[in-house]
């Protein structure tokens, strides 16, 4: 029997990456990593395939099955492990390594004459986590990890991303959220690059506050 997997129907390994770092105390001033549930969305987010939870009844299947029967086993480095709460430590250091490649002291990103800080700090992230190419068994390239734990399956997706924007000239775009009860990161993708807040939510709740203290 097969472990029934969910897969994100909008995957954006970025947005998994922003999503993750919105949780760093380095830039809203908490901890926001506490829960199980956050690393299985991101996870699925950034492109995994993450094992649901087996309930009383697929367990005693899985026992009764022919197992030499069994299909074989989805791609390594296309699966993450069942998420954890002894995974929130590790996933939050691989979060915190990512920030500070991307972003300075103050929440702002690494870009302009400081890019070259990301650049180094994501290649020894690579080095760390054993980050290498690989295909999948249908012949696409993709990236594997040493590390089989839930931090290293991330860092093979939310690593690569975060090259992507210092490769793709997207650093000047990385923002934080306006609203100061949010302070997310974002990606700025309007055309003039002037988007002030996350979301339409925090920009409505920041007209409203300015409309009340008028």
């Amino acid at each position: 029997m097969e472990p029934v997997v969910t897969r994100h129907p909008d995957i954006d390994p970025i947005a998994a990456l922003l999503e993750l770092a919105s949780t760093s105390p380095r830039l809203v001033g908490i901890e926001g990593l506490n829960y199980v549930t956050q690393l299985d969305r991101v996870a699925v987010r950034s492109g995994l395939s993450v094992p649901s939870a087996p309930s009383l009844e697929e367990i005693a299947a899985f026992r009764g099955a022919d197992r030499s029967r069994a299909e074989r086993p989805a791609d390594a480095a296309e699966c993450c492990p069942l998420p954890g709460l002894s995974d929130l430590g590790p996933v939050a250091q691989l979060r915190e390594t990512l920030c500070a490649a991307l972003f300075d002291e103050e929440g702002s990103p690494n870009c302009g004459p400081a890019v070259y800080i990301a650049g180094e700090r994501l290649t020894r992230a690579a080095l760390e986590y054993g980050l290498l190419p690989a295909l999948t068994r249908d012949g696409r390239l993709t990236v594997d990890s040493a590390r089989a734990d839930v931090a290293g399956r991330l860092a093979s997706r939310l690593v690569p991303a975060a090259m992507s924007l210092v490769a793709d000239g997207l650093m000047p775009r990385l923002r934080t959220c306006s609203d100061v009860w949010c302070r997310a990161p974002f990606l700025d993708r309007t055309r003039n690059g002037c988007a002030q807040f996350c979301s339409r939510t925090c920009a409505a709740r920041v007209r409203k506050r300015r409309q009340r203290a008028a």
